[in-house]
Parts: C-alpha cells; sequence; structure tokens
C-alpha cells in the first residue's frame, strides 16, 4: 500500500498515510532519523529516499503539508500550489520558486512554516496538475503571486512572461487582479495597464513610462505587422503606423533604436515608400489604415 502511496506521490507521504498503512509510529520516527533512509521534509512529510528532494518534490510537499490528513492529497481540491512556485514549475521567467504559496480552503488554516506560506481562500480555483504537482491555473496563480510580492519590477516582468507565454490572455489576467482584489497596489495596477495596452517586458514598460511624459503619440505595442497580401512580416516591441517608425528593446542591454524612414530589416517592413497598405494586429482585435 505504501509503495503505491509514493508512486503516486513522487516518493513522499504523510505521517497519516504511513500509519493507515499500518507502520507504527516508532518505525517513521526511526527511519527519518539522521543517516535513516527517509527524511522529513516538513512536519508530517516525509520524502521515502535518502538524497536531497528535487523541485517537484518539495513543491508537492507543501500541498501534503497543507491538504487536510483524510483528503486525497493530489485531489486538487483540499490544497494547491499557486503563486511564484507554481510559475515556476511551468518554466515561466523571472518566476521565483521559493517561498511555497499554498492555497487551502476556508474556514481552513495551515500554520506557516519554513518555506511554506499556507493561504486560506474561500475563492477556490480551477486546478491543474504541473509534473505531478497540484497547483491553480497559471491566471490565478500569477495573481495570488502579485499580491504577496513587494517587489514592482519582479511584479511586472513576471506577469508579462506570464502573459507573453501565451499562459493567458492579457484581459483574463486583468480580470482575475479585479475578483482578487489586489488591482489597488500600484505595481499591480500599472502592470495590468500595461498589459491590457500590449506590453509585454519590463523595458518595454519603462519605454511606455517615458513616452507618456513627451507629446509623441501612442504606438501600438507588439502589433503583429501583415503585408498587402496578408502575409505576416514582423512584431516590433512599439509601431508608430502613421509614421512608419518601429521600436524594439536590445536584450542585453537597455538602449533601444527607432528607424524613421526606409526599411532596413524585417521589422520595418510594415510600410515602405510606394506601398498602400498597412495592417496592425493587436492581441485580441485588428486595425486597418490606407496610405497614399
Amino acid at each position: 500500500m505504501i509503495a503505491r502511496t509514493a508512486q503516486r506521490q513522487l516518493n513522499m507521504a504523510t505521517h497519516h498515510q504511513l500509519r493507515q498503512a499500518g507502520i507504527p509510529a516508532a518505525t517513521i520516527s526511526g527511519r527519518s532519523r539522521r543517516g535513516g533512509p527517509w527524511q522529513r521534509l516538513l512536519p508530517r512529510v516525509y520524502l521515502l529516499q535518502t538524497g536531497p528532494p528535487d523541485t517537484r518534490q518539495q513543491a508537492l510537499s507543501a500541498v501534503l503539508y497543507a491538504a487536510p490528513p483524510t483528503a486525497d492529497p493530489l485531489s486538487g481540491t483540499a490544497a494547491a500550489l499557486t503563486g511564484g512556485a507554481a510559475l515556476a514549475l511551468l518554466g515561466i521567467r523571472d518566476a521565483p520558486p521559493e517561498p511555497l504559496d499554498v492555497l487551502v480552503r476556508a474556514p481552513r488554516s495551515v500554520a506557516a512554516t519554513g518555506r511554506v506560506r499556507p493561504a486560506s481562500t474561500s475563492r477556490w480555483p480551477a486546478t491543474i496538475t504541473i509534473a505531478g504537482v497540484p497547483s491553480t491555473r497559471p491566471v490565478r496563480a500569477a495573481t495570488d503571486f502579485a499580491a504577496r510580492t513587494d517587489d514592482p519590477d519582479l511584479v511586472r516582468s513576471v506577469l508579462a512572461n506570464v502573459v507573453q507565454g501565451g499562459w493567458c490572455h492579457p484581459h483574463d489576467l486583468h480580470a482575475e487582479l479585479r475578483a482578487g482584489r489586489v488591482r489597488h497596489r500600484p505595481a499591480v495596477r500599472t502592470a495590468a495597464a500595461e498589459l491590457v495596452a500590449g506590453v509585454r517586458s519590463i523595458a518595454e514598460g519603462r519605454a511606455r513610462d517615458a513616452l507618456s511624459a513627451t507629446d509623441l503619440p501612442a504606438p501600438l505595442w507588439n502589433a503583429r505587422l501583415h503585408g498587402p497580401d496578408g502575409s505576416f512580416l514582423a512584431s516590433p516591441d512599439a509601431y508608430w503606423p502613421e509614421e512608419a517608425w518601429r521600436w524594439r528593446s536590445t536584450p542585453r542591454s537597455t538602449t533601444t533604436r527607432a528607424t524613421p524612414g526606409r526599411p532596413r530589416c524585417a521589422a520595418d517592413c510594415a510600410w515602405k515608400p510606394g506601398a498602400s497598405w498597412w495592417s496592425a494586429q493587436r492581441p485580441g482585435s485588428c486595425a486597418k489604415s490606407r496610405r497614399t
């Protein structure tokens, strides 16, 4: 019985599960002592191996700790990983794997311990399984991350990477931030406005801030540009269609490049002298204009 449990739970088990399998408490204590074949990762949570836990095991240990003893911890109905840890399991850039934020159903509450930060919620989300770990969907994980993170640049970066990676639509994230009542936080409000406008990185966000202090017209952010035959040409960071200017950030520095006039690369090919049509498609919308 315990072998089956360990196979389901990444070679881990709770104290309740071990006792239900008929293992005496003294045996559990003895096997998890220093030098023994098991390890106690968290209160009532044991790793049934001698080697160190990997990232997935650490994440699941938090869920096993937070779930009620008699519940199925893998069901996603009693406890679920969320926040940066859930986003990190998906490989989302800049998402920190710790602390381990875990949701539990209200009115139940669980004490924080070590890197684990349980949070009680009456707004239980839809859950998914990521690498064997019950987790919230990216849109909720990003919202919970934003609610508990004080670094404004990190909030901007992670939310932008969630949207840029295609894990959720910016309008869905905006709605979730509103439902989670975290849009009042300045960093969250700024990031949400940027994402709806089409901004997808900190560099673009800072450029948008700088542009807002000038009398320049607002550009299209991350527009998809198409030629007269409808073929895709490029998606520059920012594009001013009336001026046929594009801007892009360089990935390894804070410098930017703006190119007017005749095109010199693919990102400038949305309009060139003599072209009659250009089109720009924002995420979720389309716009078309006539050039003469």
